[in-house]
């Protein structure tokens, strides 16, 4: 046999094993998507894609809002009917969601839920294009009454802090109240959303915090706070849920930032020094009217 006839043989005999499938060009995995799941409008459940992971960071998932942004493309590909996502609600494993109908010209489909929660209002909770990461216990707990104590005692300093007149601090009013262990850590934190509405000049003042346990109260890690000037500032923080967003073993905090025009989400995520959060990902407006 000649050299090239031999060459020609060992190239063949590989292709000659493989099967078709082998041989094809094959498809790019789809990257880890996550989407918010939340009860909206009431009765109903529906997920909203806020993120995608990207070379080992989160990057925003396209929008019909901007032009140019495949957000058709996308929407086609991931919220498809029948699409089933993993939920995760404190972290752990929470059942499965899967798309019924997508909302025209919207990142936003119906879905139906199989698991143990009770997602209705406040109550929200994350959900990945794919099976997101190893088990974990469920870390977030319904706030005590000694819980929702310490978090309005905190929510009235911040308040007297920015600005806000004594008088008008009993009038905070407790939104949302949620005691959970973020991981890595191992302590609890207490993640909180506030508001104060004024009789006088019809303004509504919006707070939101996590907080860890102090040697007096609760000692603030992440304030959010909005002092409104005007009756149409409304813009208001409210929690989705925590997750290992990016499979590194750090929970991020994922938020919802709603207006009367539009709303918007953000990741935070603890800095190094494990006593601070810093933002990682703003997403645009994902209502456009």
């Amino acid at each position: 046999m000649s050299a090239r006839l031999r060459i020609s043989a060992v190239v063949l005999l590989p292709l000659l094993c493989s099967s078709p499938s082998e041989i094809q060009d094959e498809k790019p995995p789809d990257e880890r998507v996550w989407v918010a799941v939340e009860e909206r409008p009431r009765g109903k459940l529906r997920i909203e894609p806020f993120a995608m992971v990207s070379d080992g960071a989160l990057v925003r998932t396209p929008s019909f809002c901007d032009e140019d942004s495949g957000a058709e493309a996308f929407a086609s590909r991931y919220l498809q009917p029948g699409r089933e996502f993993p939920v995760t609600f404190g972290g752990a494993a929470a059942g499965n969601v899967r798309a019924i109908a997508r909302q025209a010209n919207s990142t936003v489909a119906e879905v139906s839920y199989e698991g143990p929660l009770k997602l209705r209002g406040q109550i929200r909770a994350l959900a990945a294009s794919d099976a997101a990461g190893e088990f974990r216990v469920e870390s977030r707990q319904a706030a005590t009454k000694e819980d929702r104590t310490a978090a309005l005692s905190l929510a009235r300093r911040i308040f007297q802090e920015h600005g806000v007149p004594e008088e008008q601090l009993s009038k905070v009013h407790a939104d949302f109240v949620v005691r959970t262990v973020i991981a890595p850590a191992s302590l609890s934190r207490w993640i909180g959303a506030f508001t104060l509405e004024t009789s006088e000049d019809y303004l509504q003042h919006n707070l939101f915090f996590i907080a860890s346990q102090g040697v007096t109260g609760l000692d603030p890690e992440l304030i959010w706070v909005r002092i409104a000037k005007a009756s149409d500032e409304d813009e208001e923080m409210q929690f989705v849920d925590q997750g290992d967003l990016l499979g590194d073993g750090r929970d991020e905090v994922v938020v919802r930032l709603t207006s009367t025009e539009n709303h918007r989400f953000a990741v935070y995520q603890r800095t190094r020094d494990g006593a601070h959060w810093e933002r990682i990902l703003l997403t645009g407006a994902l209502e456009c009217r």
